[in-house]
């Protein structure tokens, strides 16, 4: 979606001798208040307007630029003062990267599997503190009792016997290279999610109070 959708929607505008904001506190009464939701789709949004009062009214409209500046008229004919839209943009590159990661994450536990070491049967989060270092341990060559010595988690530690099931068998050079290669591109991955949750949490920093309550919601 181009990156000039979401701030041609939700731009000011002007409304006889008043600014319009689509956002951000008024002086409506609650009752009154008309609210509108966007789902939005490659070629189309839908949208649905709703009030207190029990206005309900839905629309579709194209993602062109007219169908754009149709959907803002529409906002404003209405008296809207808030919209909320789906996030786009940088949530859902990150959003990309997360999953993009979680791949990563799953074919290093099948690879651990084919020599059968079923750390996940043990360690909730192999790539948390301990985990990571059981697993680069492995790629080291070392054996059970070396690695069982050096975790960092005391609790983990007290889990020695149920470790040793667990880990019956070393890695193979091919296994050993596929799973670097896999860590490292995690690690890359891991990095731009960090960068981009920095420049999220900049962003959303003006709504911190509409996220907070957002955020209030059961289920969200």
């Amino acid at each position: 979606m181009p990156k000039c959708v979401p701030e041609r929607v939700c731009e000011c505008a002007r409304m006889s001798d008043q600014h319009l904001l689509i956002s951000g506190t008024d002086d409506m009464n609650a009752e009154k208040e008309i609210v509108c939701g966007a789902d939005i789709h490659r070629d189309f949004l839908v949208a649905t307007m709703i009030s207190r009062s029990g206005l309900k009214l839905q629309q579709q409209f194209g993602m062109d630029e007219d169908g754009l500046l149709a959907f803002r008229s529409w906002i404003l004919d209405h008296r809207c003062r808030r919209v909320a839209v789906e996030s786009t943009g940088n949530y859902w590159y990150r959003e990309a990267l997360v999953n993009a990661r979680s791949k990563l994450k799953n074919q290093i536990h099948q690879l651990l599997a084919v020599c059968c070491i079923k750390l996940s049967s043990v360690i909730s989060d192999s790539f948390g503190k301990s985990g990571r270092y059981i697993v680069e341990r492995l790629l080291e060559g070392k054996n059970i009792e070396q690695i069982i010595s050096g975790i960092p988690s005391k609790r983990v530690r007290k889990k020695a016997d149920e470790l040793r099931k667990a880990i019956m068998n070393g890695l193979d050079p091919v296994q050993v290279l596929l799973i670097k290669t896999n860590l490292d591109a995690i690690d890359y991955l891991s990095e731009k999610i960090k960068l981009l949750d920095a420049e999220i949490a900049i962003k959303v920093k003006p709504f911190e109070e509409d996220l907070n309550i957002i955020l209030s919601v059961p289920g969200i």
